[in-house]
């Protein structure tokens, strides 16, 4: 749901992924073999007028998240994960919410800087190590302090 959502945000913000700039693609980190969209998903997207039913699922790899400029997981267990199979990518990886509070922050000071997504994009991951504690993501099943997760 959160690429079909996303690609249909970028759309109605009128940032085109047909000039190949962006990409959107989604893939778990359950590596479970690939699979339709549930029927549920399907028809909560086809009421948003989004076209769901060529979706299959994609287990996360690591080329996939070499390839990836940006990460966005709904849960820091997948961040685990997937910093086990390619620990590089952190610098890349963000919690979905961590990600958009540190873009709505640095929006609130004022324009992001950058000409383009991709200059905006770099401009936000190169602040956000002052916004997060890294520390945080980087052992399995190891839970941020509550002074962290108020921090960020």
């Amino acid at each position: 749901m959160a690429e079909y959502y996303t690609r249909a945000k970028l759309a109605d913000r009128g940032i085109g992924l047909q000039s190949g700039n962006i990409t959107v693609r989604s893939a778990g980190t359950l590596h479970y073999p690939p699979h339709p969209a549930d029927p549920m998903v399907i028809d909560l997207l086809k009421n948003d007028g989004i076209d769901a039913n060529s979706h299959s699922s994609t287990p996360l790899t690591t080329d996939i998240s070499r390839q990836a400029d940006l990460i966005l997981c709904f849960e820091r267990e997948q961040i685990s994960d997937l910093l086990e199979q390619n620990p590089l990518a952190i610098r890349k990886v963000f919690l979905f919410n961590d990600f958009v509070n540190a873009c709505k922050h640095m929006h609130a000071e004022g324009p992001i800087a950058g000409d383009t997504a991709a200059d905006k994009l770099i401009e936000i991951m190169d602040c956000v190590p002052m916004l997060r504690p890294f520390f945080a993501y980087g052992t399995r099943n190891r839970r941020p302090s509550s002074s962290i997760t108020r921090g960020v």
